[in-house]
């Protein structure tokens, strides 16, 4: 079980910047291996991955935004990367990279970066807008903050994937 109340002060936590990790991991199956043993998903379906493929070869900042049923989101996405072999930057609840050094060091490497739900978060925020604005690579956001349990019906969504692309639009607008 996942410890979400932590006792320390919030310190933001980079992802690894090297890209190379993560399509390592994709390309050895990993995450297909955690989510059949784990969760039972035993096959995914990528559509539309040439549409990602496109934006990405015509340096646009691109922010995925799915829903959250289900703790094994994440993992799921593996797939998305399998097929394009494009990795993100995923923002991830703080909570998360307090777990263990070696869950830490996973979604690290898969390009994770920590977020204060509970604050207002700066560095995150920042860290965010630099990547779409630099379309270094797509950036995962699940715009409901949590997991919501329900595949059909959208929790409403938080503000800061909103608030994230509208700033990057504005900055990249002033560096052009």
């Amino acid at each position: 079980m996942q410890g979400v109340l932590i006792e320390k002060p919030y310190k933001f936590v980079a992802p690894l910047a090297q890209s190379w990790p993560a399509k390592m991991a994709v390309k050895l199956g990993v995450h297909k291996w955690l989510l059949k043993s784990q969760e039972g998903i035993v096959e995914c379906e990528v559509r539309n991955a040439d549409r990602l493929k496109e934006s990405v070869a015509a340096g646009h900042g691109v922010m995925l935004t799915p829903n959250h049923p289900r703790a094994s989101d994440p993992m799921v996405m593996c797939h998305v990367i399998a097929e394009t072999g494009i990795p993100f930057y995923t923002m991830a609840s703080w909570h998360l990279f307090n777990q263990n050094a070696r869950t830490t060091f996973a979604i690290r490497m898969m390009g994770a970066f920590s977020v204060n739900r509970e604050g207002l978060d700066k560095a995150s925020v920042d860290y965010a807008v630099n990547v779409l604005q630099n379309a270094e690579r797509p950036l995962l956001i699940f715009p409901e903050g949590t997991t919501s349990r329900t595949n059909d019906k959208l929790m409403a969504l938080m503000d800061g994937p909103s608030f994230i692309a509208r700033t990057a639009a504005k900055r990249k607008s002033k560096k052009d």
